[in-house]
C-alpha cells in the first residue's frame, strides 16, 4: 500500500468512541471528531519534525503528595498560545526505577509543537506495569483539571506515552480507558494487548538488552490485533533508551504519529508513513 493511500484506508473507532473525542478517518480525507482538525504551526517538512516547533515551552511543577494516584511531575505546555487555540494533553510514564524526566526530550519536543504534556512520576519507581497504568489514568485526570492549563487544554484530545515498564503501563491503561493514541517506547510487559483499540506506535531498539526487541517490542506490536492503526519502528543500533534521546528518525516519527492521530492534522500523514529512515526499520498495515 502506498503512502498516498493512508487517508483512504485508515479507519477508527465507532461512534460511541468518537463522541469521547477520538479521531476518525473516512472517505478520502481525515475526519477528526472536532469540527476542525487542530493544525498548530506551519505545514511540516522533513526537517521541521526533527526540531523544536514554533512554541516556546513553559512548565509547572506538580509536587508529589498534592495529587492522588501518582507521584507528581511536570507540566510542559506552550508559553505563547495563539488566541483561541487549545492543545491535546499527553501523559508520559517512566520505566522501572526511572524518574519522570527520562521522558523529557519527548515531552518538551511535543510541547514545542502544540501539545500539553504531563511528565508524570511514579511513587517508588518499583511499580509494575499494571500499577503504572492506574497512575497514568490518575495523572490524566489530574492534568485535565489543573488550573495552569484550563484555558488552553482540549479535554477531548488525550494520549499516552510510556517508556519500558511505563510503555507496558500505558498499553494496560489503553485497554481500560479510551485515549486518542498511545506510544510505547521500548515497552516491557509479559503479555500482549489485543484489547487495545487506540492507534498505537511501538518503538524498539535492536541493541536493547533490557527489553530486547525480539522478545518485547516485536511481539507486543504483533499482539495489537484490535488496533486498526498500529506502527512499529525499530532502531537498528538503538539501546533501551534510543527513543528517549533526540534522535531525528524516532522523534520525528513520534511527532507525526501524534499529529495525525491526536490532532487530526493530515498534513503529517505522509511523514508518518514515509519509508524507513537510515538505521531504522518501519512497518504498518495503515501505510
Amino acid at each position: 500500500m502506498t503512502r498516498s493511500s493512508l487517508l483512504t484506508t485508515i479507519t477508527t473507532r465507532a461512534a460511541a468512541v468518537l463522541a469521547a473525542g477520538a479521531l476518525a478517518f473516512s472517505g478520502a480525507a481525515l475526519a477528526p471528531t472536532a469540527a476542525v482538525a487542530a493544525e498548530h504551526g506551519d505545514a511540516p517538512t522533513q526537517e521541521s519534525i526533527t526540531k523544536d516547533g514554533p512554541y516556546e515551552v513553559t512548565s509547572t511543577k506538580l509536587k508529589a503528595g498534592e495529587f492522588s494516584g501518582f507521584g507528581g511531575g511536570t507540566l510542559f505546555y506552550p508559553a505563547n498560545p495563539k488566541d483561541g487555540e487549545k492543545y491535546a494533553l499527553v501523559v508520559t510514564m517512566p520505566g522501572f526505577v526511572e524518574p519522570g524526566s527520562v521522558n523529557e526530550v519527548i515531552a518538551k519536543r511535543l510541547a514545542s509543537h502544540g501539545f500539553i504534556v504531563l511528565q508524570a512520576n511514579t511513587y517508588t519507581g518499583f511499580e509494575q506495569p499494571q500499577q503504572r497504568a492506574t497512575m497514568a489514568v490518575r495523572a490524566m485526570d489530574s492534568g485535565l483539571k489543573h488550573p495552569a492549563i484550563q484555558k488552553i487544554v482540549d479535554k477531548d484530545r488525550t494520549a499516552l506515552v510510556g517508556h519500558s515498564m511505563g510503555g507496558g503501563g500505558v498499553l494496560y491503561a489503553a485497554q481500560a480507558r479510551e485515549f486518542d493514541a498511545v506510544i510505547a517506547v521500548h515497552p516491557w510487559a509479559k503479555e500482549g494487548f489485543p484489547r487495545v483499540n487506540e492507534p498505537t506506535l511501538v518503538v524498539g531498539g535492536m541493541l536493547d538488552n533490557v527489553a530486547p526487541y525480539a522478545q518485547y517490542a516485536l511481539p507486543i506490536y504483533g499482539s495489537l490485533t484490535g488496533a486498526k492503526d498500529r506502527y512499529l519502528i525499530n532502531h537498528l543500533t538503538g539501546t533501551h533508551w534510543a527513543g528517549n534521546v533526540d534522535d531525528p528518525a524516532l522523534q520525528g516519527r513520534m511527532l507525526s504519529f501524534m499529529k495525525v492521530h491526536v490532532d487530526g492534522d493530515e498534513r503529517y500523514a505522509e511523514l508518518l508513513c514515509q519509508d524507513a529512515l537510515p538505521s531504522t526499520t518501519f512497518r504498518s498495515p495503515s501505510c
